[in-house]
């Protein structure tokens, strides 16, 4: 699941060169609601599936042996997992909104809102990925610029770039736990369709 906290950090990339966005509705909010908020604009900004598979390419060859027997289930395995991960972006948001509930000040918060509004930034962040949802670059705001370079949004960003703190241990084990079962359930699904083709 690194691929997500390099996800969330391409957005500290794109602010460092001095950029970012207007204002949203940040007031008001609950810090687990401005987190959700943060995390759902950036899902929203790239193409989740192909992040998800591609950060899996490697996965298949770890199992070596078995997927001699049968080469199909490479490409499923990562196939699956994708639509899984999208299946599950809600609670997936909800998690990981939590986590930045926890490590970032209610100033952060509310200031990473009002960043990750800006569509100009998710242009960024989203070519930064390499999965993007759309092929318009959006130009950030000069009330964006500002906002990125007070206090907040400094500090905003420098956390965000932290990877090992954005996506901790327990958060990374609490996401796998939520994905895995669907997975299970639906890769066993096509593999077995599969199985039942040749026969």
């Amino acid at each position: 699941m690194g691929k997500i906290a390099r996800l969330l950090g391409s957005l500290s990339c794109a602010l460092a060169l001095g950029l970012a966005p207007q204002a949203a509705r940040a007031q008001g909010e609950t810090p687990d609601a401005l987190g959700v908020s943060i995390v759902h604009s950036l899902f929203s900004a790239v193409d989740l599936k192909a992040l998800i598979t591609k950060s899996l390419e490697n996965m298949p060859a770890s199992l070596g042996e078995l997927l001699k027997a049968r080469p199909a289930w490479g490409p499923l395995m990562t196939e699956t997992m994708g639509d899984e991960f999208v299946n599950d972006r809600p609670e997936i948001e909800a998690l990981i909104g939590h986590r930045l509930a926890v490590i970032l000040s209610p100033d952060e918060l509310r200031t990473g809102a009002q960043i990750m509004a800006d569509p100009g930034i998710l242009s960024l962040v989203a070519a930064a990925s390499g999965a993007t949802t759309s092929g318009g670059a959006a130009v950030p705001s000069a009330a964006a610029i500002r906002l990125a370079q007070t206090p907040a949004g400094q500090s905003f960003v420098a956390k965000l770039g932290k990877q090992d703190t954005l996506m901790d241990p327990a958060t990374t084990r609490e996401m796998i736990a939520i994905i895995l079962p669907g997975w299970f359930q639906r890769f066993g699904k096509q593999a077995a369709a599969l199985e039942h083709a040749k026969s």
